[in-house]
């Protein structure tokens, strides 16, 4: 990796362009960058999956967000840059009073989370609901969703003993 500077991107169709007020360091993160992740982008790249910030422009298919609008986002690159471009639709608008840093660490997290117990296990009200990984990000989010869902919730932080 290095650090450089590249031409701004410009947004098309259905492409929003996000100035950058912060972005997730996540596992994800890890395996695009080091080539392990079973999608690869063509390199060189801008690492960065998920971030917040603030929309400076968008394509002319977009209706959803304008200039000025506080938003969180998830790309398959990108968030590591000042400016960032993201799919409308993998973008939502943040509410006031919600944090960039927290908002940068959201979409993928719960996300996984989300599809693990509603999608994958189908998870219904008054089942136990067992994390052994509740100090990551997507441990804390099934935590909490499990919660929201009506789960009764163990967790724990796992070790070799």
């Amino acid at each position: 990796m290095r650090l450089s500077e590249i031409d701004e991107p410009k947004p098309s169709g259905d492409e929003i362009l996000i100035a950058v007020h912060a972005a997730s360091v996540s596992f994800m993160d890890q395996l695009v960058v080091s080539g392990l992740y079973q999608m690869r982008p063509p390199t060189p790249f801008v690492p960065g999956t998920e971030a917040s910030g603030v929309v400076v422009a968008v394509g002319d298919k977009v209706t959803g967000f304008a200039p000025g609008d506080r938003v969180a986002c998830s790309a398959w690159t990108g968030g590591y840059a000042e400016r960032m471009i993201a799919k409308e639709s993998k973008t939502v608008r943040l509410p006031d009073g919600v944090a960039f840093e927290a908002a940068a660490t959201v979409l993928h997290n719960y996300g996984t989370a989300y599809y693990a117990l509603v999608e994958r296990a189908r998870a219904q009200r008054d089942e136990t609901l067992f994390v052994t990984g509740a100090a990551g990000g997507v441990g804390l989010a099934a935590v909490d969703l499990g919660r929201h869902l009506g789960l009764r919730v163990v967790a724990g932080i796992g070790s070799d003993d």
